[in-house]
């Protein structure tokens, strides 16, 4: 077998082992274990079992067995565990020798669990049928007999035992000094040192970005070792460099007396001595590079009265002191403040006492947080003499710091600022020192925004690149495509299952408008129905049948007239899509909007023009068209016999409705609106895409190719518009804060009707029912109402329809106006009397037999309130 260990060449990246098969990947696990510097015994243990199975697998034509189902995916998961293997035992070899021994006992256990992963493959390979019977079961049983033992050595426990202590001694250093010096034998211990806190600066950067806690304590817990270190070796530079000093004498006091015509050997011992000197200084430099600078960050760096060095700066600070006190604040308590909140602070402290009073305060917490000498007084009188001056000089020493808070490091946390700004002589990282493939240096700004380089990868599988959009999305960068898909695609999968949205009895229909949300949606939608059709053919009762899907698209050209063209190009794109989703085939429903005013085509856009002109309001109308959407798809679900409508709200979507329904004053009916689920239409809505924001439906859709088309329905002067770019910009501030708004807005108490009602329909399978009963949402009995507005469908509560019982017949409008929620009344319903009566005759019959359906139910609950005052028919008066 020792032809496939030596025809291999050294691995350049994680990304060229996809391609090798089970034999060559042991080959490269062998001959990395032989160039193991650490964890040797293990490395070479593990590399001694796997050449065992080598052994096996070179006799099998891999290739040829790949062919075969029943032998290609035990194989794939062989190759796949023994490429983990790789990386194991090769990150014995280029990592952080300190990281890798404070990490000892969790590498034995990989060790252990790969060799068990690895054997676990091996065994359900059939192998049986394509070897010799005998010979193949006397190699298994001598591989089970092969259980290494995987252990740390007694020398490094007691190195790990010493680094891990709290306090830092010497006798750290000292073992740390003969630990290195056998790892690094071409190194000085200064040099080593620097090494390791590069690499360890590494290994902090890679677990912060897993958000592993322990293991970031740990690295912060080696690197102040390796600070300590450095600390103390400068005492025996101190020494050596005396030695080397008093030899130097010595020797040029010898020469003296013998140097009378010798004069170029003297020069030759003169430059010896001094290049020996040099050395020797340069390391006591370099070690005692933290020492000075943590001398420098007990003084200001800039006088108080040097603020005209920079005028351009103190005429700024003069005329608008808000943005540079914003910037002072931000640094001083590591959050951003804005200048807006810093001008509110200074005027509420300007009625109470002064400004310099909470701008000395500022000082005093920036002095705490840059580690400077001071007190209050000074903080206090410098604000008093002159608070320009005073500012300048706080923001020049923030920005030679380069101490800018939370507002210039959103990407890197707090605790992970690679212990600079890297351009100044204080950073021991290294990172100033990295060079890209064509040799020019890295910049400060391509570290923290490139995260790892060209070393990069994903951070949920580890071995693929991660893709870049350029969105300025937080997380961009950081999946790669396979990851990232799969991610979005189990929030919607997670959506569906625990609040049993679709099930396998189901006819479910998704409302299509071309966007990315629906688009997405629908996407979706069809792989789980791909998914149920093959369970169903591979099943052997076929118990479960395949849930029907339809599609249904709202055709508005009736309301925007001017977008006739662009909606016949769109309807003609949105049959080629659903066309395309096939098999299993889906219907596709295009219906107009006005259909819900009737079966007259004309007569119902008539109607609808004319209702939508009788509403003052930019807001009102475009509220009121959506309304109309709903009830048309609704009435497309009730008459094809669907019992599910998808929607494909996001939570940018419902973030916007949130605060828009606010400002509407529609609070009672909010929590109704954005739960995942709406059984209060005859026809269930359900939002599958409720906890995906809008960033990342639009890179899914950029990333597999689905096309989607924009029609610009909406009104950009009214309150939705207003709101939704209000969320926008919330949004670039902080990429969390859609997902805040919802998440906030969820804790209101959900309706009854916010879940998938229970069946006893036999038909339902009994899994079915049990995951309806397990999953639906528990909700308080108090908020149950049977009253609901007629226009826009929110609930309403008692107190709101109550006016209902003073109306008699005949005054329709009235019932209309008493009927409806507030927020309708005000935008939606017209004023005056006669036109409220105009409008309420264009209205679709729908909301008009709710009305009449409300006011009865009204009447039926007055009277079951009061029946026990009511008197019975042979009851007579006394």
């Amino acid at each position: 077998m020792s032809h496939s260990w030596d025809g291999l060449g050294e691995i350049a990246s994680v990304a060229q082992l996809t391609g090798l098969d089970a034999v060559k990947l042991i080959g490269l696990i062998v001959k990395a274990a032989n160039t193991a510097w650490m964890h040797k015994k293990n490395c070479r243990q593990f590399a001694q079992h796997l050449k065992l199975i080598g052994n096996l697998l070179e006799q099998l034509k891999i290739s040829e067995m790949k062919k075969y189902p029943e032998t290609r995916e035990p194989l794939e998961g062989l190759e796949d565990a023994l490429r983990r293997s790789y990386l194991l035992v090769n990150s014995c070899r280029d990592r952080s020798y300190l990281y890798l021994l404070a990490m000892g006992w969790n590498i034995v256990y990989q060790f252990r669990k790969h060799q068990d992963e690895i054997d676990r493959f091996l065994k359900i390979i059939p192998l049986i049928t394509l070897v010799d019977n005998a010979r193949i079961r006397e190699r298994f049983e001598y591989i089970d007999r092969d259980q290494r033992e995987y252990t740390l050595d007694e020398e490094d426990r007691h190195v790990q035992d010493v680094i891990l202590k709290q306090e830092s001694t010497r006798e750290a250093a000292s073992v740390l000094k003969k630990t290195l010096s056998c790892s690094y034998p071409n190194l000085r211990f200064c040099e080593a040192l620097k090494t390791e806190n590069e690499k360890l600066q590494l290994e902090l950067q890679r677990s912060q970005e897993h958000y592993d806690v322990a293991q970031c304590e740990v690295i912060q817990r080696l690197i102040g070792v390796t600070q300590a270190a450095a600390a103390v070796e400068p005492d025996n530079e101190k020494e050596l460099t005396k030695k080397a000093s008093k030899k130097s004498e010595r020797s040029s006091s010898m020469k003296t007396e013998y140097s009378y015509d010798e004069d170029s050997p003297k020069k030759s011992g003169s430059r010896a001595a001094s290049r020996s000197t040099s050395n020797v200084s340069s390391g006591h430099d370099l070690l005692s590079r933290r020492a000075s600078q943590a001398q420098h960050h007990e003084e200001w760096h800039t006088d108080l009265l040097a603020c005209c060095s920079e005028p351009s700066l103190c005429l700024k600070t003069f005329f608008f002191p808000c943005g540079t006190l914003a910037k002072i604040a931000t640094a001083a308590s590591n959050r951003h403040i804005s200048s807006a909140e810093a001008c509110n602070e200074l005027m509420a402290y300007s009625l109470i006492l002064s400004c310099c009073c909470y701008t000395c305060c500022v000082r005093r917490k920036l002095r705490k947080t840059l580690n400077i000498t001071g007190g209050f007084i000074d903080d206090f009188l410098s604000h008093l003499m002159c608070c320009c001056c005073a500012l300048v000089q706080e923001l020049r020493e923030v920005e030679i710091r380069g101490a800018y808070g939370t507002e210039k490091t959103k990407i890197i946390s707090a605790a992970c600022e690679l212990d600079m700004a890297c351009n100044s002589s204080g950073c021991e990282s290294g990172c100033y020192d990295r060079e890209k493939n064509d040799g020019s240096k890295i910049s400060v700004e391509d570290a923290v925004a490139g995260g790892g380089y060209q070393e990069s990868v994903c951070v949920k599988c580890k071995c693929n690149e991660p893709m870049t959009f350029g969105d300025g999305g937080s997380d961009d960068g950081r999946f790669c495509a396979e990851c990232f898909r799969n991610n979005v695609f189990g929030k919607f999968r997670l959506a569906v299952t625990s609040h049993a949205m679709i099930t396998p009895s189901d006819n479910v229909l998704v409302a299509f408008s071309g966007g990315s949300s629906s688009r997405v949606a629908l996407q979706f939608v069809h792989e789980l129905q791909i998914k149920a059709l093959k369970n169903y053919e591979a099943s052997r009762d076929r118990s479960l049948p395949v849930f029907g899907v339809g599609v249904a698209f709202v055709d508005e050209t009736a309301a925007f007239p001017a977008l006739s063209t662009e909606m016949v190009d769109a309807i003609e794109w949105v049959r080629s899509t659903v066309s395309s989703l096939s098999p299993p085939a889906k219907d596709l429903h295009v219906v107009p909007v006005e259909s819900v005013f009737g079966s007259d085509s004309l007569d119902a856009r008539d109607r609808l023009v004319t209702l939508s002109d009788s509403v003052p309001d930019d807001t009102g109308k475009e509220d009121l068209l959506l309304h109309l959407k709903m009830l048309t798809l609704q009435k497309v679900a009730s008459e094809n016999g669907y019992n599910r409508l998808v929607v494909g709200s996001c939570t940018s979507r419902i973030a916007s409705h949130v605060l828009s329904a606010t400002v509407k004053g529609r609070g009672y009916s909010l929590s109704a609106d954005i739960q995942h689920v709406d059984a209060r239409w005859k026809v269930p809505i359900v939002l599958p895409l409720r906890d995906c924001v809008r960033l990342e439906i639009s890179r899914l859709c950029v990333l597999d190719g689905l096309k989607t088309v924009e029609l610009a329905c909406r009104s950009q002067c009214g309150i939705n518009d207003l709101v939704s770019s209000f969320v926008a910009l919330l949004q670039d501030e902080n990429p969390s804060r859609e997902c805040t708004i919802v998440r906030t807005a969820a804790k209101l108490t959900p309706f009854y009707f916010n879940k998938i009602p229970e069946t006893d329909d036999s038909n339902v399978p009994m899994a079915t029912q049990r995951r309806l009963k397990r999953f639906n949402l528990k909700y308080d009995g108090s908020m149950t109402t049977e009253a609901f507005c007629p226009i826009c469908n929110g609930p309403l509560n008692r107190s709101d329809s109550s006016d209902l019982d003073t109306f008699e017949e005949g005054q329709e409008a009235d019932v209309l106006y008493a009927a409806c929620c507030s927020s309708c009344r005000f935008q939606i319903l017209p004023e005056d009397g006669s036109s409220l009566e105009q409008f309420s005759s264009f209205l679709p019959d729908h909301m008009i037999s709710q009305v009449k359906h409300q006011k009865v139910d009204s009447q039926a609950h007055l009277r079951e309130k009061i029946k026990d005052c009511l008197l019975l028919d042979d009851e007579e008066v006394v």
